[in-house]
């Protein structure tokens, strides 16, 4: 990347929480990948890194993406093909809508609140104490300079926001997840005589089901707003 500098990294260290959270931890999730990218176990995995002089773990086929695309099916992975930049959005969406959570987005805005309501201050950060101290003027800490010779963030917070007892009271709703209903043959064939389409061409047929899953949804989330749990802030 010709833009990337020490300031976008970002460190990453397991969590020290077990138990449900242990599906969050991202250095789970990339020792997962490397087991099934070529290792048979994660004291495969493990006994690997340690023979190394650097004491890592390398991937099995490095030539792969770290996130694979789907197939054109979406029901499995192909391990060759970087994932597209929807993928990611698309796959929030639809884990959202199967685990009921009525507003699947702004996730960024989400992960600020948290870092906001942290019980202790952020620590390696930069502020005018620290740009006072370096000389350094207003303008210089508006415009970055003052982060260039701070550096980037060495403390993790991933942990942290899991480990936070703060609960927003302003999070999305949680409603009974979405089960789409499969479109049987013939309800597209009748949608397509109802709109003129020839129903023998698979593109008209895969656009009506298309269509019909996004009513689905559509009508799941009004049915939802008019529950109990929701609190209208979708």
């Amino acid at each position: 990347m010709a833009n990337f500098s020490e300031q976008h990294c970002r460190y990453r260290g397991p969590h020290t929480v077990g138990g449900i959270n242990n599906i969050m931890c991202p250095v789970k999730l990339l020792i997962h990948n490397g087991l099934i990218k070529g290792a048979n176990s994660i004291e495969e995995t493990l006994a690997k890194g340690s023979q190394r002089a650097n004491r890592t773990m390398q991937w099995a086929h490095p030539e792969y993406p770290i996130l694979p695309s789907m197939t054109s099916s979406g029901t499995f992975l192909d391990f060759t093909k970087p994932a597209g930049v929807d993928q990611p959005k698309r796959t929030v969406k639809e884990i959202g809508l199967v685990a009921g959570v009525l507003a699947a987005r702004d996730i960024r805005r989400a992960s600020a609140r948290d870092l906001a309501d942290l019980p202790e201050d952020i620590k390696g950060v930069t502020n005018t104490g620290i740009a006072k101290a370096l000389g350094h003027t207003g303008t210089a800490l508006r415009r970055g300079v003052t982060d260039a010779y701070v550096g980037a963030l060495g403390v993790e917070l991933y942990s942290k926001k899991i480990e936070s007892p703060f609960i927003d009271k302003y999070a999305p709703g949680i409603g009974a997840p979405f089960k789409r209903q499969k479109v049987s043959h013939d309800a597209v064939t009748l949608y397509c005589m109802e709109h003129g389409l020839d129903g023998s061409i698979e593109k008209n047929r895969v656009e009506e089901r298309s269509y019909t899953n996004k009513r689905q949804e559509a009508d799941w989330l009004e049915q939802q707003k008019e529950c109990d749990t929701f609190d209208a802030l979708v």
